[in-house]
């Protein structure tokens, strides 16, 4: 199974991670509260959008710190108020032509953790 993607949500120092594996057929969801397999990748999109969303509300109701990192296809996008920490990793920045660069754009520099989940979810 191929990796399409992990989501991994920060709030207060609380982590929550959703990762999407899948062979175009089947899609299994790893998520904080389980595993399970999904027949489509929009479903797929819309289980990690709901699992992350429930966390992220809290966020932005109450002004919290929080982070989003996507990581697709060896690529990193970042959101949020909060610095992320990758230890030792080490990457260079993408291209600004890159289109995970492109898409992360989109984002707004004010906007609020639902606006950047679903920003990551177009990645």
């Amino acid at each position: 199974m191929r990796t399409y993607f992990t989501l991994t949500v920060t709030i207060a120092g609380v982590a929550r991670a959703v990762t999407v594996l899948g062979d175009g057929r089947r899609y299994l969801i790893r998520a904080d509260d389980g595993e399970f397999v999904i027949g489509s990748f929009r479903r797929a999109l819309n289980e990690t959008r709901e699992q992350l969303g429930r966390f992220l509300v809290s966020a932005e109701r109450n002004h919290s710190t929080w982070s989003l990192t996507l990581e697709v296809d060896s690529k990193l996008a970042f959101y949020g108020t909060a610095v992320p920490t990758l230890g030792p990793v080490r990457r260079s920045p993408l291209p600004p032509d890159d289109l995970v660069s492109q898409i992360r754009r989109e984002w707004p520099a004010d906007g609020g953790p639902l606006a950047a989940l679903a920003n990551a979810l177009k990645i």
